[in-house]
């Protein structure tokens, strides 16, 4: 009787447990409701092997975490290098990885887990995690430290190549997969640990693919100072910035068609930049070439970027089909990165769908900010945008730009953009602590081709510029033990938010200042101008092209109103 007992007994409690697993305890892993929000970050505690194994044999190798985990973002990365096909299988928070490919005899390996996976509460590792182990009797002991400098880093992959028995000049990011790689946490510091002694070449890829390639205009991209020579008796730490994608995609023409037959719409296939909206790089003609059509006016759709207006004259034949050309050349049409459209894509045919014209165009006005707005700058550019082409000089000549705090004209440099938009520059900078004052009697501008008029009103537009002397300054001093003399650098303070950020060009090391900066928090950068332009070089991948050297100091500065902080430095790394 007491074993039947005894074996009722367990046969309700394995009914038990299976009711509980049935209604979810048993299911799929989830963070504990109730209690405060878990805000701390997923950790390894235990793996195998041990860091630093030797004449490893196992086929697989497993990680046991502080928490449940996102089991498909932890497959998503984790990398071996060198390379082989990884397959897991789970058990609670523990994951095995199998090496589905045979280890290579006598090689170093480094089992990574970068830092995009997530907890069960969204949070992200600080950094990546890196197991060290080798299949002989060896381990390499070769070390790289390194700093990403980026608004972003954690996620940013470090792509390393080893250029010993290679032809540098051939070695390729956008075919080339890395043999080594690491993810950079949220501090921005990475390493690569047991490398071979030997010429490596690295480069930081935001990989958007995750596909180990450096894809051009998608992936963020920054190259080293000069590629690195690694000794088992060395440590380098190798500094890198990150710059945005860069847009080498030209653009092409999309689609035209007739808005009337006098009003054409040109639609690209990116936004097109303003300061190349003329009227000589649109050619009109019939599509035999026969008869040719005078563009009178070329203005941007001030609701799309990637589309053009163009007036012609006379207006065009309904029974005829038309041709529309872009002129090349080095005024021809560009987008905003300053790519000129592509030569293979920059004509298309097209026929007059509507015969009536818009004979009652009148335009509408958009002024650079509301009026009365405060605090605007004392440097800033004023863009007066219509919704369609106007005459211009119906516009200049009923414009008035007055300083009302001493009643003096504001002389300023006018650029009309196309035939809709009008840039106005002051030849000076604004006073500080004024209010101005734009004043535009509409009554008689016109839309060109148009006899309908905008209606007699004056619209005005009333600001005040910022206090400058509110503002504080920065005294400090650069550092760059490497200068042959001839550099030209550019020193920059940037906001603590990482948006607003104030440059200084400055020819000479030493002694640098900032005047009249908004208070607020910074840190200081600073980079050689090895472009001539103003802007930091991230490098070139391939043809390989190194950075700009640079440099950029932890230690934050605390700009108040009316102080000068003084003893800031900031030192260009070799």
């Amino acid at each position: 009787m007491k074993s039947i007992r005894h074996r009722f007994t367990f046969i309700r409690s394995l009914v038990a447990f299976s009711v509980v697993c049935l209604f979810g305890a048993c299911a799929n892993s989830q963070a504990p409701s109730g209690g405060p929000p878990d805000k701390e970050p997923p950790e390894i505690t235990e793996f195998t092997p041990n860091n630093g194994t030797l004449n490893f044999r196992e086929e697989y190798a497993t990680l046991r975490f502080s928490e449940y985990v996102n089991k498909s973002k932890v497959a998503e990365n984790v990398y071996l290098s060198p390379p082989k096909r990884l397959e897991y299988s789970w058990s609670g928070r523990e994951v095995e990885i199998t090496f589905a490919e045979p280890l290579d005899s006598n090689t170093t390996y480094a089992l990574t887990l970068g830092t995009e996976y997530e907890d069960l509460s969204n949070n992200k590792p600080a950094q990546a995690f890196t197991l060290i182990f080798s299949t002989g009797n060896h381990l390499d002991s070769g070390i790289i430290h390194g700093k990403l400098t980026s608004d972003a880093p954690s996620g940013v992959f470090i792509f390393l190549y080893p250029l010993s028995g290679i032809n540098p000049d051939t070695l390729n990011p956008e075919t080339t997969k890395p043999k080594y790689r690491t993810q950079v946490g949220t501090s921005g510091t990475f390493e690569f640990r047991a490398l071979p002694a030997g010429k490596y070449r690295m480069f930081a890829i935001k990989d958007e693919y995750k596909d180990q390639l450096y894809s051009v205009g998608i992936d963020g991209f920054g190259a080293p100072l000069s590629d690195i020579q690694l000794r088992q008796d060395s440590i380098p730490t190798i500094n890198l910035r990150l710059g945005v994608a860069v847009d080498n995609t030209r653009p092409q023409l999309y689609d035209v068609k007739a808005i009337d037959p006098t009003i054409i719409e040109v639609t690209f296939s990116e936004d097109i930049d303003t300061a190349s909206l003329t009227q000589g790089n649109y050619i009109l003609r019939d599509s035999s070439g026969q008869i040719g059509v005078t563009t009178k006016a070329v203005w941007m759709n001030h609701k799309n970027g990637k589309s053009v207006f163009l007036s012609v004259a006379p207006a065009l034949d309904t029974a005829v089909k038309w041709k529309l050309s872009i002129r090349l050349g080095d005024t021809t049409v560009r987008d905003l990165a300053g790519n000129p459209i592509a030569d293979t894509v920059a004509s298309k045919l097209f026929r007059i769908e509507s015969e009536h014209g818009d004979t009652a165009a009148i335009p509408t006005l958009r002024l650079p900010f509301p009026d009365s707005s405060k605090s605007v700058g004392i440097s800033t550019v004023f863009d007066i945008l219509f919704d369609r082409a106007v005459i211009h000089d119906d516009v200049d000549r009923r414009l008035v730009f007055t300083n009302l705090s001493t009643n003096k004209t504001v002389l300023t440099n006018d650029e009309w953009r196309g035939d809709n938009l009008l840039r106005l520059t002051p030849q000076k900078p604004l006073d500080s602590d004024n209010w101005y004052e734009f004043k535009l009697s509409t009554g008689g501008i016109r839309a060109l081709g148009s006899e309908a008029a905008m209606k007699d009103s004056v619209r005005y537009m009333r600001f005040k510029t910022v206090d400058v002397r509110t503002f504080g300054g920065v005294k400090g001093t650069l550092i760059d033990s490497a200068t042959t003399g001839n550099e030209r650098y550019v020193v920059s303070l940037v906001g603590k938010d990482k948006k607003n950020r104030i440059n200084l060009t400055v020819k000479n090391v030493g002694a640098f200042e900032f005047t009249e900066i908004p208070p607020g928090i910074y840190t200081l950068e600073a980079f050689v101008d090895t472009e001539k332009t103003g802007k930091y070089y991230y490098g070139s991948a391939f043809p390989f092209r190194p950075s700009s050297r640079f440099g950029a100091s932890a230690a934050e500065l605390t700009v108040r109103s009316r102080w000068t902080v003084e003893g800031a430095k900031v030192e260009i790394a070799k």
